[in-house]
């Protein structure tokens, strides 16, 4: 049991929605932060990842260190990033990539919503297209452009939210013989809302050449039996 549990605000962004954090030891009394931005005061998964710093424990953060990662623009954007530290100090931020499209082609405003009573989502259509990672060797304080990574045969894109990815998803952890394991979660299917019965599976992704290309190692857990809720 925790005793004494100390809260404190990281960051503030009143215009700002700002979610989905991840962190990092990176030695001494140094903390790295990863959170989502969204682009407005709302959640809706079309924002940008962002990085924030402590150099004491945690106990304040900077808004002057503050980085933008991958700044989200009129078409696209990314969430759900995770933050991992390897074993030469290098830093790798894996998130999903996500289209960002206005719905004017539908006449006289019309329901935004797939499977679900209105008002529906603004964003409908928005989808997932993709995952990605990138890389700071500096502590974070400049980014590689996104690397694709091939989730196969998990949905690496589509239409819902259980593609591949997870809110917050699991750190990226070295291994003693120097592969790189990152956990997900997803479907094998691209549409969710079609998605013929199956369910979410925890999977994880391995890397021999520290990041740079993954494939799927193995499957963590999964129950076809649906015994568990979405």
């Amino acid at each position: 049991m925790l005793h004494d549990v100390e809260h404190v605000q990281a960051y503030l962004d009143p215009k700002h929605a700002c979610n989905q954090g991840s962190i990092v030891a990176l030695g001494g009394n140094e903390l790295l932060l990863a959170y989502n931005e969204e682009r407005g005061r709302e959640h809706a998964d079309s924002g940008q990842s962002c990085v924030i710093r402590s150099t004491d424990g945690g106990r304040t953060w900077d808004p002057a260190s503050r980085v933008v990662v991958w700044p989200y623009d009129d078409a696209g954007g990314n969430w759900d990033c995770a933050l991992g530290r390897l074993s030469d100090g290098s830093l790798l931020l894996h998130t999903r990539v996500c289209a960002h499209l206005a719905p004017t082609a539908l006449r006289d405003g019309a329901d935004q919503v797939l499977g679900g009573p209105p008002p529906g989502r603004p964003e409908r259509l928005k989808r997932q297209t993709g995952y990605a990672i990138l890389r700071s060797t500096n502590g974070g304080r400049d980014w590689s452009a996104p690397l694709a990574v091939n989730t196969a045969p998990m949905a690496e894109a589509g239409l819902g939210p259980y593609v591949a990815g997870g809110s917050g998803a699991g750190h990226v952890i070295e291994l003693a013989d120097g592969g790189l394991l990152m956990p997900l979660h997803g479907i094998l299917g691209r549409e969710w809302p079609t998605r013929g019965g199956e369910t979410i599976r925890c999977a994880v992704l391995r890397s021999d050449d520290r990041g740079h290309n993954w494939e799927y190692w193995a499957t963590v857990a999964y129950d076809p039996s649906r015994a568990w809720p979405d």
